[in-house]
């Protein structure tokens, strides 16, 4: 594990806590499409494993980090409710502008 002041990196996920909040960050570098009926292109096993990291990790919040294309690029916040509690936000990420979509991640907290 890695951890730099409230950030720690556990198998690849990103562990955000301010307080008694937590929540836990997905990297995918998957293209996004804009079809609703399709979940955007998300697989069921990725929102299977975001399920499993929300209680693994004893949180309701779960963000999957996804590049931003031109498609996706203004869309409206798209999130899933489990139904119990969970759930998971996708946020887009400038890849060439990564700081910059970190900051802007970090202030959502």
């Amino acid at each position: 594990m890695y951890g730099i002041g409230r950030f720690c990196a556990k198998n690849q996920n990103i562990v955000m806590k301010r307080g008694a909040r937590t929540v836990i960050l997905d990297t995918k570098w998957k293209s996004l499409i804009d079809n609703e009926r399709k979940n955007y292109g998300i697989s069921q096993q990725d929102m299977y494993q975001m399920y499993a990291y929300s209680k693994k990790y004893n949180t309701s919040e779960i963000w999957l980090l996804y590049p931003v294309n031109d498609e996706m690029r203004n869309h409206e916040q798209i999130k899933f409710e489990s139904g119990d509690g969970t759930t998971v936000t996708l946020h887009f990420v400038e890849v060439d502008k990564i700081d910059d979509s970190l900051q802007e991640l970090k202030s959502k907290l």
